[in-house]
């Protein structure tokens, strides 16, 4: 296990100090979903350092004398994107040596899971906002408290049904509010959207709370 691998761990367990089981439960979903975003990333973004994987066996030879058995072509394109990018190059047998991409794309994922967070929370204040707050100087926290589960929703589930079921549970059930499915549904298809990076386009309407 490298340094920087150790280091990450020590941080995790340090954050789960003194967090009740709910804390814990937000921060490994948060957690996960960086650690899942933050792999994607450098897939696309440095391909070169999974070209071992596609190997043949006189590939592993040549790796194996210290030869990178890719192109000399595709090796010069790759040392100028590094460059570019100011991240270390390859070995000479086109093998990372070091973690500074990885650790390029965890900032990324992390800068990306804050934003998507605080969309949601955005989200839930001026255009879910059952209560009808956000047009008044009521505390701008009222609905922090629902924003994690939301967020682990958007994140794991498959399709913006358990959202929407989520928010119109706490809509009647902890808010006591008139049922309002409708604007539920599409408040979690924006959400969803936003946390599958897809494009949206709602029908506006559906989007005032009335």
């Amino acid at each position: 296990m490298n340094h920087f691998k150790k280091e990450e761990i020590k941080k995790l367990q340090n954050e789960r100090e003194d967090l009740i089981s709910e804390q814990i439960k937000d921060l490994d979903v948060e957690n996960n979903a960086i650690q899942k975003l933050a792999r994607k990333i450098h897939i696309e973004r440095f391909p070169e350092e999974y070209d071992f994987m596609y190997d043949d066996h006189v590939d592993v030879s040549d790796r194996r004398k210290g030869t990178n058995p890719m192109s000399s072509e595709y090796i010069e394109k790759t040392r100028e994107k590094r460059k570019r990018l100011n991240v270390s190059q390859l070995s000479e047998n086109g093998m990372p040596e070091s973690t500074d991409t990885w650790e390029l794309c965890l900032q990324e994922a992390k800068k990306e899971c804050r934003e998507l967070r605080t969309r949601i929370d955005e989200i839930m204040f001026y255009k879910w906002n059952p209560l009808q707050l956000s047009n008044s100087n009521w505390p701008r926290y009222e609905y922090e408290f629902y924003v994690p589960e939301v967020y682990r929703l958007a994140l794991e589930s498959t399709s913006y049904h358990p959202i929407s079921d989520y928010l119109t549970y706490v809509n009647t059930k902890r808010m006591l509010s008139r049922e309002n499915k409708d604007h539920d549904i599409e408040i979690a298809k924006l959400i969803f959207a936003l946390a599958k990076d897809q494009s949206y386009f709602p029908d506006h309407r559906g989007l005032e709370n009335e």
